[in-house]
């Protein structure tokens, strides 16, 4: 089965909610086998828009575990 992949952009409006939801995070995407494979960093453009400030990539087993 091919793994999935979930990429999102994020752009922070409260920091102080955002801390919470970091913390928990990590625990969810485990829990259905994911894991980190992009968390932020400086991005770089080489075509098209820029991205918003914090950059996401998750990868899972599966489609159905990326989406559950």
């Amino acid at each position: 089965m091919p793994k999935a992949y979930v990429i999102a952009e994020i752009d922070v409006h409260d920091l102080d909610a955002y801390k919470s939801y970091i913390a928990q995070a990590p625990i969810s995407v485990a829990d259905y086998g994911g894991r980190y494979l992009v968390r932020a960093g400086a991005v770089e453009v080489l075509e098209g828009d820029a991205p918003l400030p914090r950059v996401v990539m998750l990868e899972f087993p599966s489609m159905a575990q990326a989406k559950a």
